[in-house]
């Protein structure tokens, strides 16, 4: 019985330590981030976030997947690192649902935290991406704008081995991202200042076979509980400093 107790215990700490809600704080850059797709000097000072986990298991994904924010009076930004031995994308125009086909990297926001009109993001190593906005999550009948674009929002790739090229081994590919507030209307953010805590997350789709149906991996930086990312309510929370 004792052993029984035991393993019990183990098994409710690693569920309650899987489950924990992850936080980055974000500070704030004096000076320019070069939207170029580089790891440069002007993120060294930003933290890495800690490596993305399955979405469901919070197991750490096969390939470590990690991101740094910061922001600045103009824009808010993302630097997300994508280790992976056979960087790949079929996908070279926008507006399709690339999760579905392409190693994909997705970033949702949700500015007020109310589950409502939130933002995704979805861009892969092609540097194709697809904006939509929903008013609530599917689950609660929401609806998709696609593509539902924020103005100028800019965003670089970084190929560090070769694309769609399966003779070499890859190291890693990077996305950069700039949201300028200004073109956060949508989402009812129209200025840097006094910004609220924000709650987002990413995620990593790893499609490991061409057929759709025999889905890929999902790696996130707050995983779900369940097969399912629209859940605003329990993502991440971003913090500005």
């Amino acid at each position: 019985m004792l052993w029984l107790m035991m393993i019990c215990a183990f098994a409710n700490e690693l569920s309650a330590q899987q489950n924990q809600k992850v936080s980055y704080t974000a500070y704030q850059f004096v000076g320019e981030i070069q939207i170029d797709g580089q790891v440069d000097k002007t993120w060294y000072s930003g933290q890495w976030s800690q490596s993305w986990r399955d979405i469901v298991t919070g197991e750490e994904g096969l390939y470590r997947t990690r991101f740094k924010s910061a922001w600045d009076k103009e824009n808010l930004y993302f630097l997300v690192e994508a280790i992976d031995p056979d960087i790949s994308a079929s996908i070279d125009t926008n507006h399709a649902p690339l999760f579905k086909y392409d190693h994909t990297i997705e970033l949702f926001l949700d500015p007020h935290g109310d589950q409502s009109n939130y933002y995704e993001l979805q861009i892969n190593a092609q540097g194709a991406r697809w904006e939509l906005t929903l008013d609530k999550p599917y689950s609660s009948g929401g609806k998709a704008s696609s593509p539902n674009e924020l103005e100028n929002m800019r965003y670089a790739i970084g190929i560090n081995g070769t694309l769609n090229d399966a003779s070499d081994i890859d190291h890693s590919w990077i996305v950069e991202i700039a949201i300028p507030w200004s073109s956060m209307d949508k989402l009812d953010i129209t200025s840097s200042q006094s910004l609220p805590d924000m709650r987002i997350n990413l995620s990593r789709v790893f499609q490991d076979d061409d057929d759709y149906d025999a889905a890929g991996q999902y790696w996130l930086w707050q995983p779900m509980d369940e097969f399912n990312i629209h859940k605003p309510q329990d993502w991440g929370l971003l913090q500005f400093r």
